[in-house]
């Protein structure tokens, strides 16, 4: 547990990282066959909680037990999970790989729960290329659900991150606008445009955004492998 040489220190005594390894030893000295966590790093900073997620499913894999983790943490659900329970109400609205429900989420509770989510509403213009009509924008080339035909409502979902700056052919999604906000950390900026479709948020590396400032226009393109289609509208559960 990489608790060498602290057995002798009281509770107190042991930072909560320390203590949370405490905590899952005792669990894990009983030999369960499976172990239920609620919330496990909800009390840690944040660094202690990411190194955490690091020891706990390295711990978990060299144990051969598994966990069912609840928690209100998108990230740590996507760090930790093998397998991804979304559920609203008691209720569960998508099952699957982390990635998979995170880049193909079956409705707009399920794509703006697991973080952002650009969501815009579209009309299928043409099934079998993949066409959309949106409000002043137009997308083509993109896998449309199963049994989608011509006049159906879609729902398009674009992640900040797929967001390509600067191109503006090839199928996929374009739109442009002028930059409504901007914020750079270093290595990434973040910010939106004002778009015929509304603000359109976007996550890109530094570089892409050089000598750019609120109010200059810019495009984004996402390509077809980077909208995920759903059908519209989203309706909650009975």
């Amino acid at each position: 547990m990489g608790l060498a040489g602290f057995g002798a220190r009281y509770p107190d005594e042991l930072s909560g990282g320390q203590q949370q390894r405490v905590a899952l030893a005792r669990a894990l000295v009983m030999r369960p066959k499976a172990l239920l966590l609620d919330e496990p790093l909800s009390a840690l900073d944040r660094q202690i909680r990411q190194e955490m997620q690091l020891e706990r499913r390295r711990i978990q894999r060299e144990a051969g037990v598994t966990a069912v983790i609840v928690t209100h943490d998108q990230e740590e659900a996507l760090a930790l999970g093998n397998r991804l329970v979304v559920l609203d109400e008691g209720r569960v609205r998508q099952e699957g790989q982390p990635f998979e429900v995170y880049n193909r989420p079956n409705s707009a509770f399920v794509a703006g729960f697991l973080g952002k989510a650009n969501l815009f509403d579209g009309k299928v213009l043409g099934a079998t290329a993949g066409r959309v009509e949106l409000a002043g924008a137009e997308a083509t080339g993109l896998e449309l659900p199963p049994g989608a035909t011509e006049g159906d409502l879609v729902t398009l979902c674009i992640r900040p991150e797929r967001w390509t700056v600067g191109l503006s052919e090839g199928p996929g999604l374009h739109l442009a606008g002028p930059i409504r906000h901007l914020h750079q950390t270093g290595e990434t900026g973040t910010g939106a445009i004002d778009s015929p479709l509304g603000p359109a948020s976007f996550t890109v590396l530094s570089p892409a955004l050089h000598d750019l400032a609120v109010g200059d226009s810019l495009t984004l393109h996402a390509a077809p492998r980077d909208v995920h289609a759903f059908s519209t509208p989203d309706q909650r559960l009975p």
